[in-house]
C-alpha cells in the first residue's frame, strides 16, 4: 500500500471516530472533513444533499457542509452554493451516474473545455465526488477539490472514501438517542487497547472487512514506535517545541485506539513542553510511555495477526 493512502487509511478511521463520537451532526461532520482534507492534502472536502423543488420538480444539490484551506473560497458562505441545478453538469451526467452509485473523478485539464462550464470555482484542477447511498437510495455526495496540483485518485483512495460514505450514510439515517447510547457505552471501559471499542464504527456493517482493519492496524504498530522514538530525541535534545508537538500528535494517535491510559502519559508530558520544561519529570513519563508503547505494539500485532486469521478462514 503506498504511503499516501495508508494516510489516507488512518484519516478515514480518525473521520469515521469523530463523525460517529460526536454529540453534535454539525461538529462531528465538520470535525471529519478537516481530518480527511489534511489525509488527502486537498484544498476542499464537502457534503452536499440532494433535492427536488416540490414546484418544478428540478434536481440539484445543497451544500450542507464544508472545510475549506484558507487558500480557496469558503463556499458554504456563498448563496449560490445553497442550490445549484445538474442541468449545469449535463455533459458530465452528475445525476445519472451519483445517483446509481458511481465516483465520479476528473483531472480537469483533462476534459474538454465545454464541458469545465459547470463548475462554480475555476481554480479547481482535480475532484472527485462519491455518492452516499442511504438505504440503495442516493441521498447526496462527498466531494473533494484540489486547486495546486492535478491529482489523481487512485482506485485504493476511491475504495477507502466509499467505506467513508457508508458510514456517513448510516450516520445520516442514526437517530441522535442510538448514538448517544453508543457513546456511553464506548466510555465504559478503556485499558490499553479496548478491542470491543477500537473498531465500534464498523460494527453497524453486516459483515466487517477484516483486512481492512488488520491493515489499519498495521500502519499503527509502524507508526506509533517512530514517534515514539521523535518523543526520546527531542528529549535528549531538551527540544520542548518538538516534544509538545509529538506529545500531541501520538496523543491523538493514540486516543484513536482507545489507549486512554497511555494517552494521558502524553498529555502529562505536553503539560512540561507547554511551559517549557524538560526535567527528570519529564525523563520518568517518558520512561513509562516508551514502555507503554511496546506494549501497545505487542497487543497491535496481536491483534493484527488474529484479524489476518479470521479473514483467511471465512475465504
Amino acid at each position: 500500500m503506498k504511503i499516501e493512502s495508508e494516510r489516507l487509511l488512518i484519516g478515514f478511521f480518525q473521520a469515521s471516530k469523530v463523525a460517529l463520537n460526536s454529540t453534535s451532526k454539525e461538529s462531528g461532520f465538520n470535525e471529519a472533513l478537516k481530518i480527511l482534507a489534511e489525509a488527502t492534502d486537498v484544498d476542499r472536502v464537502y457534503i452536499c444533499k440532494h433535492m427536488t423543488d416540490m414546484e418544478t420538480d428540478e434536481m440539484y444539490f445543497s451544500l450542507n457542509y464544508e472545510w475549506a484551506s484558507d487558500q480557496v473560497e469558503h463556499q458554504i458562505k456563498s448563496p449560490n452554493f445553497k442550490k445549484i441545478s445538474y442541468s449545469r453538469f449535463s455533459l458530465l451526467e452528475f445525476y445519472e451516474n451519483l445517483s446509481k452509485g458511481i465516483t465520479l473523478k476528473f483531472v480537469l485539464k483533462d476534459l474538454p473545455v465545454d464541458h469545465r462550464l459547470g463548475f462554480l470555482d475555476t481554480r479547481i484542477k482535480s475532484i472527485i465526488l462519491i455518492p452516499i447511498m442511504v438505504d440503495d437510495t442516493y441521498w447526496g455526495f462527498l466531494g473533494f477539490d484540489e486547486v495546486n496540483t492535478d491529482k489523481e485518485w487512485s482506485k485504493a483512495d476511491e475504495e477507502i472514501l466509499v467505506k467513508f460514505t457508508a458510514k456517513l450514510a448510516l450516520l445520516i439515517k442514526e437517530g441522535s438517542r442510538e448514538k448517544q447510547a453508543r457513546i456511553q457505552k464506548s466510555n465504559l471501559k478503556l485499558h490499553l487497547i479496548d478491542e470491543e471499542n477500537l473498531f465500534s464504527v464498523f460494527y453497524d456493517e453486516t459483515k466487517p472487512e477484516l483486512k481492512f482493519f488488520a491493515d489499519i492496524l498495521n500502519v499503527y504498530s509502524r507508526d506509533i514506535p517512530l514517534m515514539g522514538k521523535d518523543i526520546e530525541i527531542a528529549i535528549e535534545q531538551k527540544d520542548s517545541t518538538a516534544l509538545k508537538y509529538h506529545t500531541h500528535k501520538l496523543g491523538g494517535s493514540l486516543l484513536n485506539l482507545g489507549a486512554e491510559s497511555v494517552v494521558r502519559i502524553c498529555h502529562q508530558i505536553e503539560k512540561y513542553a507547554k511551559g517549557n520544561i524538560i526535567d527528570d519529570n519529564v525523563i520518568s513519563l517518558n520512561s513509562q510511555l516508551q514502555e507503554n508503547i511496546k506494549r501497545l505494539v505487542a497487543e497491535i500485532i496481536t491483534l493484527r495477526e488474529k484479524y489476518l486469521m479470521a479473514a483467511k478462514s471465512e475465504k
